[in-house]
């Protein structure tokens, strides 16, 4: 069986040179934000972190920006986050 990030893997792999700042973007709902962010700063460290609102404010799309030195810390990243029920990772 495959490993589900395979393809992302390769593709990290074909564009970036790490060390480099990266950009991950969720969306979920308030209360889930702060939750959010602290699940990739378990992992790396975070440069700037930006949200907007839904119109209706049900929802919070998260932009985090991190420093990341290897495709290996983006997966775990992703998986971390990926534990938080509720949360979209984009």
């Amino acid at each position: 069986m495959s490993d589900p990030f395979d393809k992302l893997r390769h593709l990290l792999d074909n564009e970036y040179s790490w060390p480099e700042i990266y950009r991950f973007k969720f969306i979920a709902a308030p209360s889930l934000i702060q939750d959010v962010v602290d699940a990739v700063e378990k992992k790396a460290v975070v440069d700037k972190v930006s949200e907007t609102a839904s119109r209706t404010g049900k929802y919070i799309s998260v932009s985090i920006h991190v420093k990341i030195d290897s495709t290996e810390t983006v997966i775990d990243i992703y998986k971390e986050v990926g534990q938080i029920k509720g949360v979209i990772s984009l």
